[in-house]
């Protein structure tokens, strides 16, 4: 109850100050989902997020709350990021408040200074510290960055050294070259030269990449073979990673788009044998299935922009007629600049459930 008291309280706080900061901006964004699982309705999940900045003198201070009706108020993070001088400083605290817990301390400071950039992150969390310096910038046509991390996770609050990482790129003869060197507490990890988009003589369709890595024991290198078959927007084969050049090379999948009156089609095959559901291309990306295909539209609606989106997925030896295993849509559409209202349908049709959403976004 307590905790309640205190959002109602917070909210009704930045209601006031609406009433006279011009510059006071943010979002309220709601999600209401039901669920049917073995054919029985449950009750439903409420998630809720209020966004409120202020801007005063350069600086925008930013208040995120999030709530859900499972849990309460899950998450409070406080922001502020504006300009000192030549640096632009941010800064985030994140509480858990269903833990009454402090999570996070975030700074960060970037700084331009002839014609290279400086940047400065620090994190603390409970326990524990961490900083970041990095450099980066170019002379003439060579880009270089540099890395150093003090304090080890886990390592208690303390800055040891941890490492550090230079990283140049610049353009030779033929290719673009990047080496890398790397060292950590114990001294030279390793250093490595990458080489890409070498081209065969005739066939420009084909380039490869290479690298060499050099470390105090041993020397590897690693090549992988890029195809470029010409044809953009339409079909795209999605090949192996050979072994060796031209070596081991088999077709994965394949995709197809297409734009037709307005509407964007898109279609995909993948069945590579024991691929994981992370390691899948496009949109069957962490999931089960082998195929899906994907319709997608925008127009003007009567009071602001109307988008629609309907993808059917396809599962190996599903109960359903032919092995269409899940339909997904979801469209929204704006009621007003300040207002977007939009829905959700998500049909496991082998498992025979469903949940339904139903979004609501205000902006001011």
């Amino acid at each position: 109850m307590k905790k309640a008291l205190v959002l109602s309280l917070a909210a009704v706080l930045c209601l006031g100050f609406a009433s006279f900061a011009e510059d006071l901006f943010g979002t309220w964004d709601t999600l209401v989902c039901y669920t049917n699982v073995d054919g029985a309705d449950c009750c439903p999940a409420l998630s809720t997020t209020l966004v409120v900045n202020y801007e005063v003198c350069g600086w925008t201070f930013t208040s995120t709350t999030k709530f859900d009706i499972a849990n309460g108020w899950t998450d409070q993070t406080f922001g502020a990021v504006g300009q000192v001088g030549g640096f632009v400083v941010g800064s985030t605290v994140d509480f858990n408040p269903v833990g009454a817990l402090f999570e996070k301390w975030t700074v960060t400071t970037s700084l331009n200074l002839l014609a290279s950039d400086l940047s400065f992150k620090f994190e603390l969390i409970p326990n524990d510290v961490k900083l970041t310096l990095t450099m980066s910038g170019g002379i003439d046509c060579v880009d270089v960055t540099g890395t150093i991390t003090f304090g080890a996770t886990g390592g208690g609050c303390d800055f040891d050294w941890q490492g550090v990482k230079l990283v140049a790129t610049f353009p030779f003869d033929c290719a673009d070259i990047t080496a890398t060197v790397v060292f950590d507490c114990t001294g030279f990890l390793y250093a490595e030269f990458c080489a890409t988009g070498l081209a065969f003589p005739t066939i420009d369709w084909v380039t490869i990449d290479v690298c060499f890595k050099f470390t105090t024991a041993a020397k590897t290198y690693t090549l992988k073979t890029n195809f470029d078959f010409g044809v953009e927007g339409c079909v795209d084969l999605i090949l192996s990673e050979p072994t060796a050049i031209f070596g081991d090379i088999t077709i994965d999948g394949v995709s197809l788009a297409a734009t037709i009156g307005g509407v964007d089609f898109y279609g995909i095959s993948y069945w590579k044998v024991g691929a994981l559901p992370a390691d899948k291309p496009g949109i069957l990306a962490d999931t089960d299935y082998w195929e899906a295909y994907q319709i997608t539209s925008s127009d003007d609606g009567c009071c602001g922009l109307f988008t629609f989106g309907l993808t059917v997925f396809f599962m190996t030896n599903s109960d359903q007629l032919f092995d269409i295993s899940a339909i997904n849509t979801f469209f929204d559409i704006e009621i007003s600049e300040q207002f977007t209202l939009g829905m959700t349908l998500n049909v496991d049709l082998d498992l025979l459930e469903y949940t339904w959403c139903l979004h609501f976004l205000v902006e001011w």
